[in-house]
């Protein structure tokens, strides 16, 4: 198929154990005709200084998802986490929505923030968020920031030993540290599925005033947590 935007494959299929995913495209394809060739060749050319083709190509030559016309992250490539850099984690508390937990490092030097989807799991009780927590923080004493909505969780959360902060929200704090994200390039691992849906359907529920949907972001702000904690820690975090 040729993804235009995720459908059940993504959503279903592809989150099983035990299923696998084959990508093939017209370089596997043996028996292409040189006039179907030398359209794709043109298409490309026009994709370098052109984002409509640049989608376009994404999906239909390359088999690749493709972005919605105006997602706010558009900075993305899926890669593998560079664990050489320090880390830390960013949790988001749901209730209705998922408790969300990613690990996330950046690279000031070469503009690059690593994520990493760990947790996105609805109906966790503060007993087993703190479980889940110490079964899956490595090390265990990894910094932690979370939502500071929520202070008697991360109350609860500190008295059992885990290193956590609540994330401090100044005026314009979604917008501001969107922009910043906006100014590195994000290196998704390839298994965080939910954190890719995000990136691709996170935005503008306003362009011209730059507010963003309240959805699709269960993993998007506990990144924007973990990357203003190590961007700018010592502005960020409440003692």
């Amino acid at each position: 198929f040729n993804p235009d935007h995720e459908f059940w494959a993504h959503t279903q299929t592809l989150k099983e154990p035990d299923s696998e995913f084959l990508l093939l495209t017209y370089k596997d394809n043996e028996g292409l005709p040189p006039e179907i060739l030398q359209e794709l060749l043109i298409r490309q050319e026009k994709a370098k200084t052109n984002e409509y083709w640049a989608n376009w190509c994404k999906v239909y030559i390359d088999g690749e998802i493709g972005v919605i016309q105006g997602a706010i992250f558009q900075n993305w490539s899926i890669g593998e986490f560079d664990n050489s850099l320090p880390h830390v984690y960013g949790l988001d508390f749901g209730v209705q929505d998922p408790d969300s937990l990613i690990k996330v490092a950046v690279d000031k030097k070469r503009k690059l923030i690593y994520a990493s989807e760990v947790l996105y799991k609805t109906g966790n009780s503060t007993e087993q968020l703190i479980d889940i927590l110490n079964n899956r923080l490595q090390p265990l004493k990894s910094v932690v920031v979370a939502d500071s909505a929520d202070p008697r969780t991360i109350n609860d959360i500190r008295q059992k030993g885990l290193n956590i902060y609540p994330a401090r929200k100044g005026p314009d704090s979604v917008r501001n540290g969107i922009k910043r994200i906006q100014d590195y390039e994000i290196i998704v691992e390839e298994n965080s599925l939910n954190l890719l849906t995000e990136l691709r359907n996170y935005i503008w529920h306003d362009k011209r005033s730059q507010v963003p949907i309240d959805a699709y972001n269960h993993q998007i702000d506990p990144l924007r947590y973990a990357f203003d904690y190590l961007t700018q820690s010592a502005l960020l975090i409440s003692k």
